[in-house]
């Protein structure tokens, strides 16, 4: 026989987002869909390009790159479950510029980096070394 145990719990209400025109809306990509980013005042457009750095593994660096270019364009729905799985028609059409990582914005982690943080036994001293690890990075 199972022991039932109670908790108490708090509900927090999701806040509104803020979109084009400044609409409001719950849902981050019906919000885009429907009325575009937010943008300052008497702005068309983000830019024609955002720069994007990535920092990581060889393996990982490919995998941000893949999943950055399959965001540009549209990604379908899934017919089971519409509303959950909703179509999203791509960065470059909803924010009207794209996503790209120049070679020079690449920095790469190499195995024994790598291993050097995630052999520490501390997870405290684990954290501040990647961090650490990362701001070498971003520096050189």
């Amino acid at each position: 026989m199972f022991k039932s145990h109670s908790f108490s719990s708090v509900f927090i209400q999701e806040p509104f987002l803020t979109f084009g025109d400044r609409k409001q809306y719950i849902d981050p990509k019906m919000g885009l869909l429907a009325y575009g980013p937010c943008l300052l005042p008497r702005r068309r457009v983000i830019s024609s390009t955002i720069r994007l750095g990535v920092i990581g593994s060889n393996e990982t660096i490919e995998l941000t790159r893949q999943w950055i270019d399959r965001c540009q364009t549209e990604i379908p729905g899934k017919t089971e479950l519409p509303r959950l799985f909703q179509g999203f028609p791509g960065f470059t059409k909803v924010f009207g510029c794209e996503l790209r990582v120049f070679p020079e914005c690449i920095e790469v982690l190499h195995n024994e980096e790598i291993k050097r943080v995630t052999t520490q036994i501390d997870p405290y001293e684990r954290i501040y070394s990647a961090g650490n690890l990362l701001l070498k990075k971003i520096h050189s």
